[in-house]
């Protein structure tokens, strides 16, 4: 298959809060399947994301090409709010043993 960003976002770049809903959804897929292959892609774009952060900041868009952000505006509204929410239920979802989604959403609440 083929991935596609939507035309309306800034550099048609991928939105954060989705990649949060995808991140759960791949998660709970992967414990319903047995194949660990979902979560592993998953946790690929969570380190892109990990290490694209500054001072533990999310911003709304990424580039899905270069793992930069798109622009610098961070948003617990639209386009980035599900996305920390997503952290703290893929933790939970985990039994709380997803560690790096833990850190995450607290690192980012500081």
């Amino acid at each position: 298959g083929s991935s596609n960003n939507w035309i309306w976002a800034p550099g048609q770049c991928s939105i954060l809060s989705e990649l949060g809903t995808m991140h759960l959804e791949f998660q709970y897929l992967t414990q319903l399947s047995g194949k660990k292959i979902y979560r592993e892609i998953v946790e690929k774009v969570r380190t892109v994301l990990q290490e694209a952060a500054e001072n533990h900041m999310y911003y709304n868009y990424i580039s899905s090409s270069t793992g930069k952000w798109c622009q610098k505006y961070a948003s617990l509204g639209a386009m980035g709010d599900s996305f920390y929410e997503y952290l703290l239920k893929s933790w939970l979802l985990s039994g709380k043993t997803d560690e790096r989604a833990r850190t995450m959403f607290q690192n980012s609440m500081k």
